[in-house]
């Protein structure tokens, strides 16, 4: 019988989630902005925009205002431009004060875990990498009736939209210019025509760069968002960096409760001999 080990653990488990719950309580929340380089094109008055809700509102008011149709090139460039603004190109990782065990997990095991990938919680923060603004801009669009697949480049991650019947190549993160004359061209066609990429990309990176880049393209149109093992991982962390002191709290005492429960049905099926 090892109720007694279950026990030792769960008390053993009920401090440390209580010290580690106790620990993000008294992390300080950051309150200094992320520093801007000169090169980025963040607008500081859009950081109040910190939930998808707030997003798609802010997307379609304007739009309304510029006279601009849903399922078009003009709205999907709208939000390709907000996101590009919304950001400074940076990884944002959850702090101890937001969830203190994938905090650690990022730190201690690897580096990946403690990296959002939940497009709200992106959007809490003011810098996103690729990957996460491409996260954000799928979720968007998507709330509006959107078709969007991830394209995955070589050591970087983009997007592809679908709309006026055929797929788009978009790049927030690395913001590329496209010519208004023409449809913005999609990821094969640029790996198969290499000067609408050196054009797209001209003074952002050079030819070797953008060779490189394209040199791998995976395509993704899974109904998931990206990360969505780690989105899961993460909200059983959130739970137990707050509640887990409670969970093993629950475990000791269901652990003690059967404990009591065999010792009395062992006494009533076992007769104990009388030492006369």
């Amino acid at each position: 019988m090892y109720i007694k080990e279950i026990k030792g653990t769960f008390l053993a488990l009920f401090f440390v989630t209580s010290a580690l719950s106790l620990f993000q309580w008294l992390c300080p929340r950051p309150g200094e902005p992320v520093p801007v380089p000169a090169s980025e094109t963040f607008d500081p008055g859009l950081t109040y925009l910190t939930s998808l809700d707030r997003v798609t509102h802010w997307l379609d008011s304007t739009a309304a205002v510029r006279g601009i149709k849903p399922a078009s090139r003009q709205y999907v460039d709208l939000a390709d431009t907000l996101v590009r603004l919304r950001f400074v190109h940076s990884y944002s990782h959850y702090r101890p004060s937001d969830d203190v065990i994938s905090y650690l997990l990022g730190r201690l095991v690897w580096s990946d875990l403690s990296a959002i990938v939940d497009p709200d919680d992106i959007l809490k923060l003011n810098q996103a990498a690729c990957s996460q603004q491409a996260i954000v801009f799928m979720a968007m669009l998507r709330q509006k009736g959107y078709r969007t697949r991830t394209v995955r480049l070589k050591g970087h991650f983009c997007t592809g939209v679908f709309y006026e019947g055929q797929w788009h190549f978009y790049d927030p993160n690395k913001e590329p210019r496209f010519s208004k004359d023409r449809p913005v061209p999609n990821s094969l066609e640029l790996m198969a025509d290499k000067n609408l990429a050196y054009q797209a990309y001209r003074g952002i990176m050079s030819k070797s760069q953008v060779d490189v880049m394209f040199s791998e393209v995976t395509l993704d149109e899974s109904a998931a968002l990206p990360g969505h093992r780690v989105r899961i991982l993460h909200k059983i962390t959130y739970f137990m960096s707050r509640f887990g002191w409670a969970v093993m709290a629950l475990g000791y005492l269901l652990s003690f409760v059967a404990e009591r429960f065999l010792r009395v049905k062992y006494v009533r099926h076992y007769r104990v001999p009388v030492i006369q």
